[in-house]
């Protein structure tokens, strides 16, 4: 998109301190913007960020910032991960924690 005169101009200058902005200016290309929607993503995604806002929503009534932390970590990253394998990987892991506190 090619931005003439000062109206343009300006709007690129403005778009150097807002972000919404900034990709107006200057657009992604749609090769990079690339998502894996297949089912297992989506299933896992949805699975875990229930288990996440469960624990989160418990570590805030019991009063235990171990649950409540990680709850929000299982809520948020299934955002950022495209590869279920690796989503269920990182759900070990922050799982761990909770299993060695109570059993240790």
């Amino acid at each position: 998109m090619e931005w003439d005169g000062i109206i343009g101009r300006a709007w690129c200058l403005f778009a150097q301190f807002h972000p919404i902005a900034l990709l107006i200016c200057h657009p992604v290309p749609s090769d990079t913007l690339s998502m894996d929607l297949s089912a297992s993503t989506l299933i896992s995604s949805l699975l875990i960020g229930s288990l996440g806002g469960f624990l989160l929503l418990y570590g805030k009534r019991a009063e235990r910032p171990l649950l409540l932390v990680i709850g929000g970590a299982m809520c948020v990253y299934p955002y950022f991960l495209t590869n279920p394998l690796t989503v269920w990987l990182v759900t070990l892991l922050l799982l761990i924690p909770i299993w060695t506190y109570r059993h240790g």
